[in-house]
């Protein structure tokens, strides 16, 4: 009788064993197919930090008092070179702080770039800056804006700066830039070619 209850009871232990491993083989490939879901409806990054200076050097990570990168789905986290950038996240840079962002969309062929100067904020999508200023190269279509303009561009060198005071001005370097205005009608939308608009509604 002894050897029957030493054989159940060895059958009874492998089967618990068993059904455990099973729970845990079946619990680590659904967190696998959850994880490989989420990469699969991730968006893509549209952006990359490609240069990052504090203090005229090159840094990172950089402090987030330097560079802060507020995320579109939420959190905070300080800027660092080859950084993804994705549609809606926002960049804050600091006194000392300079970045270039480099669009991904055939960036080879188009280059195109904004770089930040220090105490702005902008909002990378095409580009959207509250403060600040901004030079932006590109040689394919690409859009900027601020609250009080929308600047259309394709193949141009311009500069956009904000000031705290809401004044808007675009020195347009190479190219030409299409200007719609975005809040009331002190002047017709136009194309502005080599030379400063100012905009201070």
């Amino acid at each position: 009788m002894s050897r029957k209850k030493s054989f159940l009871s060895v059958a009874l232990l492998a089967l618990i064993v068993f059904t455990a491993l099973s729970i845990l083989i079946t619990d680590r490939d659904l967190a696998h197919a959850d994880s490989v879901k989420v990469q699969a409806t991730a968006p893509d990054p549209i952006a990359v930090i490609k240069t990052q200076l504090v203090g005229g050097q090159e840094k990172s990570p950089a402090a987030l008092s330097e560079v802060r990168v507020k995320r579109a789905g939420g959190g905070e986290e300080p800027g660092i070179l080859d950084m993804r950038l994705f549609a809606g996240d926002e960049i804050t840079t600091g006194p000392n702080a300079q970045l270039t962002i480099l669009y991904l969309d055939e960036a080879p062929e188009k280059s195109n770039e904004v770089l930040v100067d220090s105490n702005s904020r902008v909002r990378v999508g095409s580009i959207f800056t509250w403060l600040g200023r901004v030079l932006i190269r590109c040689r394919g279509a690409f859009d900027a804006r601020s609250e009080k303009v929308r600047l259309g561009v394709q193949g141009t060198e311009f500069e956009l700066v904000v000031d705290p005071d809401g004044t808007n001005k675009v020195t347009v370097l190479e190219g030409s830039v299409s200007v719609e205005n975005l809040t009331t009608a002190l002047f017709d939308d136009r194309e502005d070619r080599a030379g400063d608009l100012a905009y201070d509604n």
